[in-house]
């Protein structure tokens, strides 16, 4: 591990405490879990290593966070006072066998860090160090920790060792005797706990975000301009032709003879109206869940940001019913049930399949990444009882309110379009289309990679609020030119093209995703490769479902814009 890699880790772990202390105060000072740097998902129980082990480790009862992403407080043998320095202080002593030796050999060869918990703050650092295939464990650890003293607070702590004395050469795997010691350096600082930044803020706010903020406001005014002066040409033309048959003849040729075609119901209407639904329910969800961010919700507790995003979804799903129903009413659909079901599981199924999987392989090998049977079951109670209820409701009031126009339609098949152009086809337009919003979200995609597989505590929710924003305002307005540019070659089968103009983003989220595997990260092993792969495609299938729901809204209201102007003889 490099030595600026293992600071920004330590530094990365460094957050705020909320509580409040009197000198002498003893502090709760708990361990976590162990796990390569590089590897963060191969995460195991503390004492899965020989490492000093009080006589009573009982672990603290867990948040449904922690549970949900593997974090599990256990009392550790490290006593801390509030404003208590200590010189020196033997914790343990052990006797390593070989085999134990050998673990802990493989611990520093594979850059084996651990994480422990000093009053709510996270802190960590490796097992020791490897230079020159030598390896040394460190048997003395040095707790830095800065407070406030009129406050009573922590402001941030560091846990370390020297790598010039303290350490242990256990290159020749013999049994050995190990005492481990500690140390305690209270720094008071004038610092409050306001003004203390979070995590890694220098590390985010950088050149690349003003490049994004640069692009996507360009491509939002493009094509913004774009799509208001196509509306203000068909408004036009419609007013040309109430007053010429000339015109109307002219116009004949072009997407004003398609309107009795663009209102013929697409194939497959169940699955589309369950796309755009939840791909509203998505859209709500990640906002909200940004918006906590912003406002320092994830800070204090490992595993917030997974729970926050789990109930946003669940409160979301009425939303999710309410649109989809509506689509589904619109397009003339009679299975209510199917309908239903497909909105609740078309995103939470695959979550709940893979979540299933991981686990279970994970709690095959002993990671401490899988889900205890009590985590999942309530889970599963909470899809059952609260998302597929609230969908049913929003389905219940969405079809409510909503005309069924497919008795109102002719249902002639329509014919493709031939003798296109390969740039005039419908994938060549449809991967084009998705460029345009990838080029907006591309910048913001690393540092959300990072913040899951590269141990960073993102920080830059606002930064991604405006990205997002940008994001959905350039796929719908693509989507809408893109829909267009095909009712003018006489193609009106715009319902699912208007999804896929926006939704094939998805597809270089994923290509992003395989990009940022091979060059930003070093995981190994089948577990970390099945979590790494099947995580980044169930974003970019929600990146999918959020940028297509834009896409085909906005396409659906020009449609409907365009053709009711329309005098129709």
């Amino acid at each position: 591990m490099s030595r600026i890699s293992l600071i920004l880790f330590i530094t990365g772990l460094l957050v705020i405490s909320t509580n409040s202390h009197k000198i002498g105060d003893s502090l709760n000072v708990k361990v976590n879990k162990i796990s390569p740097f590089s590897n963060p998902t191969n995460s195991y129980k503390f004492y899965a290593l020989p490492l000093c082990i009080p006589v009573k480790a009982a672990s603290q009862t867990p948040s449904f966070g922690e549970r949900l992403t593997g974090n599990v407080r256990i009392d550790s043998v490290y006593k801390i006072q509030f404003g208590v320095d200590v010189h020196q202080s033997t914790v343990c002593n052990v006797e390593l066998n070989e085999k134990q030796i050998k673990n802990l050999r493989g611990a520093i060869k594979n850059n084996f860090v651990f994480e422990m918990f000093i009053d709510d703050l996270t802190v960590g650092n490796a097992l020791g160090y490897q230079k020159n295939d030598r390896q040394f464990l460190a048997t003395h650890w040095n707790f830095d920790i800065y407070f406030n003293k009129k406050q009573g607070k922590i402001i941030r702590a560091s846990v370390g060792f020297d790598e010039n004395s303290h350490v242990i050469e256990i290159t020749d795997g013999e049994a050995r005797k190990l005492v481990y010691t500690y140390s305690v350096n209270w720094i008071e600082t004038e610092v409050s706990t306001q003004t203390i930044p979070t995590g890694l803020d220098s590390f985010f706010v950088n050149e690349s975000h003003r490049a994004s903020y640069m692009n996507g406001a360009i491509l939002s005014i493009s094509t913004l301009t774009i799509l208001f002066i196509i509306i203000q040409r068909a408004q036009g033309g419609d007013s040309s032709l109430v007053e010429s048959d000339s015109s109307r003849r002219e116009s004949d040729s072009s997407w004003k003879t398609l309107r009795p075609d663009v209102l013929v119901p697409p194939s497959l209407i169940n699955l589309l109206s369950a796309c755009v639904g939840v791909g509203i329910q998505l859209t709500l969800t990640v906002i909200a869940v940004i918006i906590l961010g912003e406002n320092g919700m994830y800070y204090f507790s490992k595993g917030s940001i997974v729970l926050a995003g789990m109930i946003l979804y669940a409160l979301t799903s009425l939303f999710a019913g309410l649109v989809s129903g509506s689509i589904y009413r619109y397009l003339g659909g009679k299975y209510w049930a199917s309908n239903l079901l497909l909105t609740a599981v078309l995103f939470a199924g695959p979550v709940l399949i893979i979540t299933t999987i991981i686990s279970l392989i994970a709690w095959k090998n002993s990671m401490s990444i899988a889900l205890p049977g009590g985590v999942f079951a309530t889970i599963l109670c909470g899809w059952t009882l609260g998302v597929i209820p609230l969908t049913g409701f929003g389905a219940i009031f969405g079809r409510t309110k909503v005309k069924d126009v497919s008795n109102d339609t002719p249902s002639k098949p329509l014919k493709d379009p031939v003798n296109l152009e390969y740039y005039k086809s419908s994938l060549y337009m449809i991967l084009l289309a998705g460029l345009f919003s990838f080029s907006v979200l591309n910048s913001e995609l690393y540092y959300v990679f990072s913040a899951i597989w590269k141990r960073k505590i993102f920080t830059s929710y606002g930064s991604l609020m405006i990205v997002l924003v940008m994001t959905i305002n350039v796929a719908a307005a693509v989507s809408t030119i893109f829909t267009y540019f095909q009712l003018n070659k006489k193609d009106s089968r715009w319902w699912w093209k208007s999804f896929f103009y926006g939704g094939s983003c998805g597809v270089y989220v994923f290509l992003y995703a395989v990009y940022f595997y091979i060059r930003n990260t070093n995981l190994s092993g089948f577990v970390q490769l099945l979590s790494y792969f099947t995580c980044s495609g169930l974003i970019a299938f929600a990146a999918f479902l959020i940028l297509g729901a834009a896409g085909f809204l906005s396409s659906s209201a020009f449609i409907k814009h365009i053709y009711e102007r329309r005098k129709v003889d």
